[in-house]
């Protein structure tokens, strides 16, 4: 999952900077989950955020980055057949600069999320860099904010990816169970289909959905 965490800090030895690019937002059906990232560095490039002619081209994007000496960039890509694929979706990129001087740093940091920590980072496009810190644990996850003007946030959470779960019913006993699993590091998918049933607190691992009523199959006694 995280296979670029491991390796940034050995390409930044060895390639001088990098472009970490990150899938910031998805829409539709889409290769990566919003979170995915990879490095590119002059000559090398570590984990995917899907293959193809996505990939090819924020490869060449984040050289042409590391050329120029521009530190964020967002760029959006349609998955159709001007590209090349045939997902059907759409994704905004995130590239940023990491300097080589900050190898040292990314080292320490994939030690602790190798131990259990994770990381979390906040962007925005009024920034020149990521702000990132140490959490005590956590799992991977993105939330990506544009604006009419053009201005963009991006919080992610690098960690261990979730265990995911699937709860149907909110009764009390439902409630009960997501509260119990809740803090073990999975991501829940809570349903019910019937309106004002979730509690208003829900943890942040937690997904309320409500399928429409005519979805929802109904046993015949």
């Amino acid at each position: 999952m995280n296979e670029w965490l491991e390796k940034l800090a050995p390409m930044l030895g060895a390639d001088g900077p990098l472009v970490l690019v990150t899938v910031a937002q998805t829409l539709g059906s889409t290769p990566r989950e919003a979170g995915a990232s990879m490095i590119v560095g002059t000559t090398q490039t570590a984990d995917t955020i899907g293959g193809g002619h996505l990939e090819w081209e924020a490869i060449a994007i984040a050289r042409a980055l590391l050329r120029d000496g521009t530190k964020l960039r967002t760029v959006r890509f349609s998955l159709g057949a001007s590209l090349g694929q045939c997902c059907g979706g759409a994704v905004w990129l995130l590239f940023e600069r990491i300097e080589a001087d900050s190898a040292l740093m990314w080292r320490h940091r994939a030690g602790e999320v190798a131990r259990g920590a994770g990381l979390s980072r906040s962007v925005a496009s009024s920034d020149l860099q990521s702000e990132w810190s140490l959490l005590p644990g956590g799992y991977s996850r993105a939330g990506f904010e544009r604006n009419g003007d053009g201005a963009w946030r991006l919080d992610q959470q690098v960690g261990e990816p979730p265990f995911p779960i699937r709860i149907f019913g909110a009764g009390h006993v439902g409630e009960a169970i997501v509260r119990v699993l809740a803090p073990l590091g999975t991501q829940i998918d809570w349903v019910d289909s019937r309106e004002n049933i979730f509690p208003p607190d829900l943890p942040a691992c937690v997904r309320a959905r409500r399928p429409a009523r005519h979805l929802v199959h109904r046993a015949h006694p």
